[in-house]
C-alpha cells in the first residue's frame, strides 16, 4: 500500500478482517483483509422504503454499488493520527489525534460521530476495551484517561507519572488498565477507582510497548532500549529481562494459546519467544531469575529488509500477522 505522507500507526480488528492506517496528514486509511469490500449504509430515502420485516433487512441497508477493500476519511485540523482502534464488533472506530482529540467513527456510515476534548496536548495512545463500549487514552499531558462511548466527559483520570505516556492497554478482563510513560515506569491502574495498584519499575529507556497474556497473570513491556521485560502483576515484580533487539521495541503479542510472546521493532525483526516454558519454570522455581538475557527462550527470529515493523497481531487461527513501514530502515 503506497502512502503520500509519513505512516505514524496501523493495527488490525480483533477478527484480522480490517487494516487501519493513521497518517501525518490527518488521513486514515481502513483496508479489507479479507475478500469482503468495505460497505456503507445507503442513503436514508431509500432505508424507509426497505422492508423491514425481511430476513436480509441488515444485508438490504447496506450499498454494494460503492462497495470497494479501501476507504480514507479525513480529520479536518486534527494533525498527525498517532493511533487508531477499532471495537471488537467492528463497527466503529477511533483515533488519537495530534490537537488532543479523539475522534470515533462509524464504519457503517463512515462518519465522525464523536469527537472527544480533555487531552491538552497529543494524544499517543487510544484503546477500546476488550469488551467494547468504554475505551482508554493517554498522551503527553501525562495523564491517562478512562471514557465510555455514551459520554464526551472521561471517566475516569489516571493521574500519577511524571513524564508523558506513551502507551496504555487494557488488562483481558477489562478492570485494569496498563500504562507506559516516559519516567521510565509501567503502571497499573483499578479502572473502577482509578486508584494505581501496580508500580513497576526497571526499565533503562521509555517503555513504548505493553501487553498482557491471555490469562492475564502476566505484564510484557518493550522499551527503547530494545529490551523486553516480563512482569508477574500478582506478586508485582520482575520475572525476567529477554534481549534480542536492538533498537526501539514497538510491538508485543500474545499467542491466542498462550504459549509465545512476539515482539518486534525498528530493528526490522520478529521475535518470537517461548512464554509457556518461561512462565512454567518461573512458577515451578517461584522466584524471579534476576538476570537478564533470556536466550534460552528465544524461538525463531525472522528479519525484513527495510520494514520496521510497528503493530503484531495473532489470528483467531493463531498465525501471526506484522504490520510496518517500508523503506525506512
Amino acid at each position: 500500500m503506497n502512502a503520500d505522507s509519513t505512516v505514524c500507526t496501523a493495527g488490525l480488528s480483533d477478527d484480522s478482517s480490517l487494516l487501519a492506517s493513521g497518517y501525518s496528514d490527518s488521513k486514515i486509511r481502513i483496508h479489507s483483509v479479507t475478500h469482503k469490500k468495505l460497505r456503507a449504509f445507503k442513503p436514508a430515502p431509500v432505508l424507509k422504503e426497505l422492508d423491514r420485516e425481511g430476513d436480509d433487512v441488515m444485508e438490504q441497508m447496506f450499498d454494494n454499488t460503492t462497495a470497494s477493500v479501501e476507504k480514507t476519511i479525513h480529520c479536518p485540523h486534527a494533525g498527525a493520527i498517532y493511533s487508531t482502534s477499532f471495537s471488537p464488533d467492528r463497527r466503529f472506530l477511533l483515533a488519537g489525534c495530534g490537537d488532543g482529540s479523539i475522534r470515533l467513527w462509524s464504519l457503517w456510515l463512515w462518519t465522525n460521530l464523536v469527537n472527544y476534548k480533555c487531552h491538552m496536548y497529543p494524544v499517543s495512545d487510544v484503546e477500546f476495551s476488550p469488551l467494547g463500549h468504554y475505551f482508554a487514552s493517554c498522551g503527553t499531558d501525562r495523564v491517562g484517561r478512562l471514557w465510555s462511548t455514551e459520554s464526551i466527559t472521561p471517566l475516569r483520570l489516571f493521574i500519577g507519572h511524571n513524564d508523558d505516556l506513551t502507551k496504555i492497554h487494557f488488562h483481558p478482563n477489562s478492570n485494569y488498565v496498563a500504562t507506559a510513560s516516559a519516567d521510565r515506569t509501567v503502571r497499573m491502574w483499578d479502572a473502577a477507582t482509578g486508584t494505581c495498584v501496580r508500580y513497576f519499575t526497571g526499565h533503562k529507556d521509555v517503555p513504548q510497548a505493553l501487553c498482557f497474556s491471555r490469562c492475564g497473570k502476566y505484564l510484557a513491556s518493550g522499551g527503547r532500549d530494545g529490551g523486553i521485560h516480563i512482569w508477574d502483576v500478582a506478586m508485582a515484580k520482575e520475572v525476567l529481562e529477554l534481549e534480542y533487539h536492538t533498537k526501539p521495541v514497538y510491538a508485543l503479542c500474545f499467542s491466542r494459546d498462550n504459549t509465545l510472546l512476539a515482539s518486534s521493532g525498528h530493528d526490522g525483526n520478529v521475535a518470537l519467544w517461548n512464554y509457556k516454558g518461561l512462565a512454567d519454570q518461573y512458577q515451578a522455581d517461584n522466584v524471579s531469575f534476576g538476570a537478564s538475557g533470556g536466550a534460552a527462550y528465544l524461538v525463531r527470529s525472522y528479519a525484513t529488509k527495510r520494514t520496521s515493523v510497528m503493530n503484531l497481531h495473532f489470528t483467531r487461527r493463531n498465525i501471526l500477522l506484522a504490520v510496518g513501514k517500508y523503506g525506512e530502515l
